[in-house]
């Protein structure tokens, strides 16, 4: 009986065994498979022009750009973590899409657009001052395995130069003016140079402005000295007329230059009727100009001693004014009815070499009446007045 138990667990051994080897083989180690991220993404840099590399620009049209270096996205596989020692997966890709934009971050009132999408800034700079642009790049993950990860890079351009003509003014107080749109300023011959200059925002010497800045004579006569981009000068000894003109891109403004004569004025001061001379004697006045040539040429006369014409030398005038005598020897009351007509030219100029630069032309006239027993005295041309005296 024994023996018959023992043969009975043997064979429930051997079968319990024969179970279990059946069952392995048809069970193997179970795999466990996990996504992992292989390398991460990497954002391009984001590069900004530097001091130098970006020249200085006049109003109007300003582009800005950076460069952008490339992107690359990052990358995943699948592996087994259950230590069965199954192999991984082949390696996938993990795209990442950059945003590149940029945004103002200093420049001057009325600069538009503020902001936009890309890495090239295309603004309308309305006035002079510094234009400085924010340039960003940007990309996020927000899934794993990779994600969540994100990165944002950015520069900022040195600050660029844009340059406005903002006035341009002449260094002489003028006769008259300015006035008019462009103004004009209006001065006297003169021993002087005029020098114009004009001003530019930012303020800098005229050296360092670009070459879209320009000062031109437009139109107009006689010499003009460019004498660099903010100044330009000319002599007032001459009577001349010009337009001078400073722009800077969309920038302009202009100034009318004119030197004329002065303006002449007869003040006939005292009238005389004999006993040994007969006329007048005159104040001639100029509102500028320094020295005054007078040449006489005989008209028709009938009143005796008769007159002969003469050509003076230039004379200083004495605070804008000098006396002028026109006359005839003797008494009225010897020479019956009678004119005395002589034709006076005038030089007036700054200085006594360029005393031709301006000439008057003027009639003077003597008339005899005995009938009304006067003397009248008359000046007409470039001046006019009149006076009489009883003899």
């Amino acid at each position: 009986m024994r023996e018959f138990l023992l043969r009975a667990c043997v064979l429930t051994g051997l079968a319990y065994a024969g179970l279990m080897t059946a069952s392995a083989a048809q069970n193997p180690c179970p795999p466990h498979w996990v996504e992992t991220c292989v390398t991460q993404p990497i954002l391009g840099d984001i590069t900004c022009p530097g001091q130098g590399e970006i020249p200085d620009r006049c109003v109007g049209a300003v582009v800005v750009s950076a460069s952008v270096a490339p992107s690359s996205g990052g990358s995943m596989q699948t592996v087994d973590d259950s230590g069965c020692g199954n192999p991984p997966g082949s390696p996938t890709p993990v795209p990442i899409s950059p945003v590149t934009g940029w945004s103002i971050y200093a420049a001057p009132p009325g600069t538009t657009p503020t902001g936009g999408s890309g890495s090239t800034a295309n603004l309308t700079v309305i006035h002079g001052g510094t234009v400085v642009v924010h340039f960003t790049n940007y990309a996020k993950l927000t899934s794993p395995p990779c994600g969540p990860w994100e990165e944002l890079k950015s520069c900022k351009n040195y600050p660029l130069r844009v340059f406005e003509v903002v006035d341009l003014t002449p260094d002489l107080p003028p006769k008259s003016g300015p006035s008019g749109n462009p103004p004009q300023y209006n001065y006297c011959i003169q021993d002087a140079d005029l020098t114009i200059t004009a001003t530019p925002v930012p303020s800098v010497a005229a050296s360092e402005l670009p070459a879209c800045w320009t000062v031109t004579v437009s139109e107009g006569s006689g010499p003009v000295t460019i004498v660099d981009k903010l100044t330009a000068r000319l002599s007032l000894r001459y009577s001349k007329y010009f337009r001078i003109t400073c722009t800077a891109g969309t920038s302009s403004k202009s100034v009318i230059i004119m030197v004329g004569c002065p303006d002449e004025s007869v003040t006939l001061v005292q009238a005389l009727c004999g006993p040994d001379r007969y006329g007048a004697i005159a104040h001639v006045c100029f509102d500028c100009g320094a020295w005054v040539k007078e040449d006489v040429t005989k008209g028709p006369d009938t009143c005796p001693p008769y007159s002969t014409g003469y050509g003076g030398s230039p004379l200083p005038l004495d605070g804008g004014c000098r006396e002028d005598y026109i006359l005839n020897l003797g008494n009225p009351q010897n020479v019956g009815n009678c004119q005395d007509t002589t034709y006076q030219t005038v030089h007036v100029g700054p200085t006594e070499g360029t005393v031709n630069a301006c000439t008057y032309y003027n009639t003077q006239t003597i008339t005899v009446n005995q009938s009304t027993r006067t003397v009248t005295t008359s000046v007409s041309g470039s001046a006019y007045a009149q006076t009489s005296c009883h003899f």
